[in-house]
């Protein structure tokens, strides 16, 4: 008889946000999130026509510095970055080039940029960060309620037969390896005493 322990029950929410396709919405969500801030970061260089003259600068003083010895190479003559604080109609975000609310280093995408821009109420960026926003909440909001639910009734039963005599359909959120995770060593008494100072 399989106790349902931390990690096992840890696994069974993880695989119930999973069954409910969260994460999939969430990567479209930062996909959107990515298109807008895009969008903004044109729009605050100076619009399609200056981004693009900038570019093809760019591309020239790239090719140009580096037929230049490494040791008098300079890094770069460009305000680059890899987000964008957007001021939307007196909100301040923010926002990752990437879309994504928490990213790592190797998710960074560089882009010519200045560091900060604001968006009138009259921008129809404003609506599209408003639309965005919705639905990230609407999606957190999802994920914390299955989040809640699931680990209520998971307090209630104490073995995987008995989860599945209570909720037959989360037979295929169990997961399929339930060896317990390999414990520290214990550590001796006699050695915590020493290391704490009661020896």
């Amino acid at each position: 008889m399989t106790r349902l322990n931390k990690d096992i029950k840890q696994e069974i929410v993880s695989n119930a946000i999973k069954k409910a396709k969260l994460p999939a919405k969430h990567l479209e969500l930062d996909k959107r999130r990515a298109k807008w801030i895009e969008k903004v970061r044109v729009e605050a260089v100076g619009g399609v026509e200056i981004n693009k003259k900038i570019n093809s600068i760019a591309k020239r003083f790239k090719k140009a510095i580096s037929e230049l010895p490494d040791r008098i190479r300079p890094e770069g003559m460009f305000e680059v970055k890899y987000a964008l604080n957007v001021n939307v109609n007196g909100f301040s975000t923010y926002t990752y080039f990437s879309g994504k609310i928490i990213q790592n280093r190797s998710e960074r995408i560089w882009r010519i940029s200045p560091y900060s821009y604001t968006l009138k109420a009259d921008n129809p960026l404003c609506d599209e960060f408003m639309a965005i926003e919705k639905t990230s909440d609407k999606l957190d909001k999802e994920e914390n309620e299955i989040r809640i639910n699931v680990n209520a009734l998971l307090t209630k039963v104490h073995t995987v037969k008995r989860l599945i005599e209570v909720w037959p359909e989360s037979k295929e959120l169990i997961p399929k390896d339930l060896t317990p995770k390999k414990q520290l060593p214990a550590i001796s008494v006699t050695k915590l005493n020493s290391m704490v100072g009661f020896a």
